[in-house]
Order: structure tokens, then sequence, then C-alpha cells
């Protein structure tokens, strides 16, 4: 499978695809992990530290609000990753090995997957995660324009440690209706 299926699928399988990566990358999870931790700080990120690629929980592993709204904005400066983000399901073609599979995206602003009535036309996209010790998690963005990726201002929301899937969505849209109401920061 090439790299660009593998990120397309890497939801699904944690940790696998994402360290199997980060080894081609940075010759080791380790390597990688220092990697993303020298890009955060040059992004100014001052409240994060990585030791694995797939975000599953380690206690020196961390990061905060702002410091997740400034490698997602970061993020969307690439078309790779605004499409892996906005599109709502992905069908990997058969192999040698398995069938057609098919990806959701885990984003009920993107994807009615888990839940019906949340999907935001307004929402270029995001990135859900959840553990047992952060919390159901969304970072993602809206753009002011009437619809998904009109050109215009794109505004980042970021839950973290929500009780419950939906209430991720729920708060993001609420801090994106809220934030586009204030001035600048």
């Amino acid at each position: 499978m090439e790299i660009g299926n593998q990120i397309k699928a890497l939801r699904q399988r944690k940790g696998v695809t994402q360290e199997a990566l980060a080894e081609h990358l940075g010759g080791s999870i380790d390597g990688f992990a220092q990697m993303m931790n020298q890009r955060s700080q040059e992004l100014g990120c001052k409240n994060t530290h990585y030791v694995n690629p797939h975000g599953l929980h380690n206690d020196n592993h961390y990061t905060c609000p702002y410091d997740m709204a400034l490698m997602f904005m970061e993020a969307m400066e690439h078309d790779f990753f605004l499409e892996l983000i906005s599109t709502p399901s992905y069908t990997a073609a058969p192999t040698n090995i398995s069938k057609e599979r098919y990806f959701f995206n885990t984003n009920g602003l993107i994807s009615n997957l888990y839940y019906s009535g949340y999907v935001y036309e307004k929402c270029i996209g995001g990135k859900t995660g959840s553990t047992d010790e952060a919390g159901h998690c969304l970072v993602s963005s809206a753009t002011k324009g009437s619809q998904q990726h009109t050109p215009g201002i794109a505004y980042a929301a970021v839950v973290i440690a929500a009780l419950s899937l939906g209430a991720n969505v729920v708060l993001a849209v609420l801090l994106v209706n809220e934030r586009k109401k204030s001035p600048p920061i």
C-alpha cells in the first residue's frame, strides 16, 4: 500500500501504521518524535512534547489546546491534509491480502458515521482523537465563507476532554460561531 493510502487509513489502526511511517521517515520512533518536537517548537508551541507518532497515552506525551490550534492551522496549509480531514469516507482498493475496505471520518461535523444531524456545511475538516486519559478531543476548522472550501477566513476550534463523542462536535460548532463574533486575537 502506498504511503498516501496508508495515511488515509491511519485512524482505523491504532498505532500500527503510524509507527511504520515514523520508522520510515525518522529512522526510528524516537527519531520521528524528535522531528515532531523540533517542528512544534518552530511553530511556536510551548506546551507540547511528543514520544510517539500515534498519540496513545504516555505521561511524557502531551500538548495543550493553543499548541494544537497552531499545529492544525499549519497543517491546513497543505492540500493533502485538507483532502484527508474533509473527506467523509474513503474506499481502499482490494489487495492480494484483503478485500475492498471502507474508512469513515470520525469527525461528526463532516460525517454521519456515529450520529446524524451534526454535519456542519461550513466545516473545512478536523481531526478527532480519544483515550481514556484524554477523553474525546476534536480539532476542527470552519470557514466564514458560505460553504466548505470557500475562500475566506478559517477559524479553528479545539475541544479536549469532552465526556462524549457528540459533545466535542457541539462544543466545536459553538466555539467557531462564538469566535466569528469576536475581534481577532
